[in-house]
């Protein structure tokens, strides 16, 4: 830099000599000495001309040689270049300036611009012109060649001048703190989202390459918005728009834009939009816009509002000139918070959603890539089917939460034991992971993105996805699979996608007759919320003017108590591996408040790979306050139920007491001849245990611990995890046969519908 400082002071110092020595060469006409005034005077007012010209070239001269100075410091190569050029031009422009014919040679010669200074200071300027290039470390973006990639290109227009009429400070700032100069995204780099990609190539990058066919009405959108759940790759997307456009790429935040100066937020976002425009093409991105530019209201303070105003103005001022291109990103998670003057510039919308199965075994995938271990293709084809409703960001800490199950099993060996001897990760690992990181997007909010999605965004009508409602002719009808109170399940099948689903048939005629509207709704909106690998999925449901149909994920082994009738009690193992199960679905529950309050082997279903599956969440209930409704099943019912006082999510621990031990021993441990004795030997907890079957000790401990009447001191669902019994004999891979499983799914699948398809079961009938 001292090199560009020493040729700024030497052109003062040229200054001010060719100003001294033109007021020396002409004194003051009015002396008295002075042999012919009108001579002398006409002579001195033209060389005062000629030396307020040179020195305007000169001072012009030297404020752009300052500005290429301070543009070097900040890394603005292009721009200082530019500054260069002007100073050399200027110099040049000064050196045709010719003095009057009547100055005397002696004055010519004072003249401070005399052949060899010009050719001093020309070199001079070159020279810093050419020091410059060498410094630049990524390609120039203010070139003709980017901002007109056609092959009869016009004449580009002028660059503008970086940081001329503002402070220089802001300007500093911007260039270090909001301009991002590596965004090396690149499309492959992004999973999934191919119609985003595929409007935001229609959009941003092909009319900054193609210039020339984007004219008019074809003319590119200055504005666009990216909206969607929080984590799944808008910033990505920003970044990656302007990797392959080329251009200049401005990280904004709020925080960034703000500040308790009055006035300097305002100032701000005009040196913003000054910097965008002369390092055009450029993308000008703002995370969480709706912090910034929210809806405007009548008690809203003075500083926001003119924030606001600026950025609207500034905003206009990009769209105006059709030779710019400045294009502003906004990213939000709540769209529909965003000023109406804000959308209206932000024409074009797209909605990036949730990662579906196929990109999340991509994430996934791409995640465990280059770590020292890989888990098999099936493991991770059902690690995509389970995370439904996971973002971006939730795989990835799923990721990391699963990497951390190997390390803390080293316990006190974790100071000792070597890399290498750390186990790989399982699936076990990453179902354990589910149960502490689940999708952080609640339902009613994927909801009114999904309905904002529905009324604003502007992607092409090719690239939408409607909302499907569903209707009974979506759907092949196959054989019953099992009869309630309030109706009946069957076996179905899609007829667009031949996906297998179950499809739950309630009548509105016994909803009317035992009122349980509100039953029927709560177990829909908490099942439909509800994602573990555990817990049966319900799809989404419909209804007719007879019927209310849920549609439910198939579970291909039936209900665990048939099983256990089959075969009157489980090994440890079994009963340890399912335990195991249910402690975690209920862990998963009861962090979204949610209390089953009838968990049973008739309620507990197997998928076809023997996998445990919690079903029937008509009892159930979402709140954080004690509840005092008497529900469930006689012989699973807690005491603190059956003697009519406030219960809260214990009642679930107490139940999987219960089970284990019918599980173990083949009966519920409370069974009794009448509903009044079963009462009291629950209220009493009677527990016993029978000699045979025999049950170890260390199982009996979890039962006794869990079936204790004051449901403050039962085994936490955490404690069960850790509890001696299941540690060493739950075995989550080594599933227990069911009936079939020797078939493959696909065959069975098949073989069913061969069946059951030829005719219609007769689902109208109550």
């Amino acid at each position: 830099m001292s090199f560009f400082k020493g040729l700024v002071d030497s052109l003062g110092s040229i200054l001010s000599a060719t100003y001294s020595d033109t007021n020396e060469s002409h004194p003051n006409p009015s002396s008295s000495n002075s042999p012919s005034m009108e001579g002398i005077a006409g002579s001195s007012v033209s060389n005062e001309r000629v030396a307020y010209k040179l020195k305007g070239y000169f001072n012009l001269a030297k404020e752009e040689i300052a500005k290429a100075v301070r543009a070097e410091e900040w890394g603005l190569v292009d721009d200082a270049i530019v500054h260069y050029n002007n100073a050399q031009r200027i110099l040049a422009e000064a050196s045709s300036t010719a003095a009057p014919s009547f100055i005397s040679e002696s004055e010519r010669e004072k003249n401070p611009l005399a052949p060899a200074q010009k050719a001093t200071i020309t070199t001079t300027t070159s020279n810093a012109r050419k020091h410059v290039l060498p410094k630049s470390s990524h390609p120039s973006t203010n070139t003709a060649a980017v901002r007109n990639l056609t092959n009869n290109s016009s004449t580009p227009k002028p660059k503008q001048e970086s940081g001329a009429g503002y402070e220089a400070k802001l300007v500093e700032m911007i260039n270090t703190s909001i301009v991002d100069r590596s965004p090396s995204v690149k499309w492959e780099d992004v999973a999934g989202l191919e119609k985003a990609k595929q409007a935001l190539m229609e959009m941003v990058i092909l009319p900054t390459k193609r210039r020339d066919l984007f004219t008019g009405l074809r003319r590119p959108a200055r504005g666009l918005l990216l909206f969607g759940p929080p984590g799944n790759g808008k910033t990505m997307l920003a970044k990656a728009v302007a990797s392959e456009s080329e251009a200049t790429f401005f990280n904004v935040t709020a925080s960034s834009l703000t500040s308790k100066w009055v006035g300097e937020a305002e100032k701000l976002v005009r040196t913003l939009f000054m910097v965008a425009k002369s390092r055009q093409p450029s993308v000008i991105f703002i995370d969480e816009i709706d912090s910034i530019m929210s809806t405007r209201l009548a008690n809203e303070n003075d500083a926001s509002r003119r924030l606001k105003s600026e950025f609207l103005i500034q905003f206009d001022g990009v769209t105006s000139n059709a030779d710019d291109l400045v294009i502003v990103i906004g990213a939000t998670n709540k769209p529909q918070e965003l000023d109406d003057a804000v959308l209206r510039r932000l024409v074009k919308r797209i909605y990036v959603p949730l990662p579906d199965v196929t990109v999340r075994k991509l994430l996934l995938r791409h995640k465990l890539k280059g770590q020292a271990f890989s888990l098999p293709s099936g493991d991770l084809e059902r690690l995509s089917k389970e995370t439904e409703g996971y973002s971006g960001s939730d795989l990835q800490a799923l990721c990391e939460e699963a990497a951390m199950m190997p390390i803390r099993e080293l316990g006190d060996n974790i100071l000792t034991v070597k890399a290498n001897q750390v186990r790989p990760l399982r699936y076990e690992d990453f179902r354990n992971a589910m149960t502490v990181i689940r999708p952080s997007l609640n339902k009613s909010k994927w909801e009114e993105l999904e309905q904002w999605n529905q009324e604003f965004e502007t992607q092409t009508k090719q690239g939408r996805k409607r909302k499907r409602d569903w209707s009974l002719g979506d759907f092949e009808i196959g054989k019953p699979l099992g009869k309630g109170k309030f109706g009946r399940v069957y076996l179905a099948r899609e007829i667009k996608s031949k996906y297998i689903v179950a499809l739950k048939v309630v009548f509105k005629e016994q909803i009317e007759k035992y009122k349980i509207h509100h039953q029927l709704r709560r177990e829909m909106e908490i099942q439909t919320s509800l994602r573990h690998p555990n817990v049966l999925r319900l799809y989404g449901w419909f209804h007719d003017s007879e019927r209310v149909f849920l549609i439910l994920e198939y579970a291909h082994g039936g209900e665990l108590y048939k099983e256990l009738r089959l075969n009157g009690h489980l090994s440890e193992k079994q009963a340890a591996t399912y335990i195991l199960s249910l402690a975690q679905a209920l862990a998963y529950c009861h962090e979204k408040d949610v209390i089953h309050r009838d968990i049973k082997p008739e309620n507990l279903l197997l998928d076809h790979e023997g996998r445990l599956k919690i079903a029937d969440f008509g009892w159930s209930v979402q709140s954080r306050s004690k509840r005092h409704t008497m529900c469930g099943t006689l012989d699973y019912l807690a005491p603190e139920m059956v003697e009519n006082k406030a219960h809260d999510y214990a009642v679930d621990n107490w139940t999987l007491g219960v089970l284990c031990y019918e599980f173990l021993f083949g009966a519920p441990p409370f069974e009794a001849e009448t509903q009044k004795d079963t009462f009291r030997r629950i209220m009493k907890v009677d527990l016993s245990f029978p000699p045979t079957p025999y049950v170890s000790n260390e199982a009996k401990n979890l039962i006794s611990r869990l079936l204790v009447k004051d449901s403050s001191k039962r085994l936490s669902l955490q404690k069960i995890l850790e509890h001696p019994w299941i540690v060493k004999n739950a075995n989550p891979n080594d599933r227990p046969p069911v009936s079939f499983i020797s078939m493959a799914v696909e065959q069975f699948v098949a073989l069913t519908f061969q069946v059951c398809f030829p005719f219609q079961f007769p689902i109208l009938d109550a």
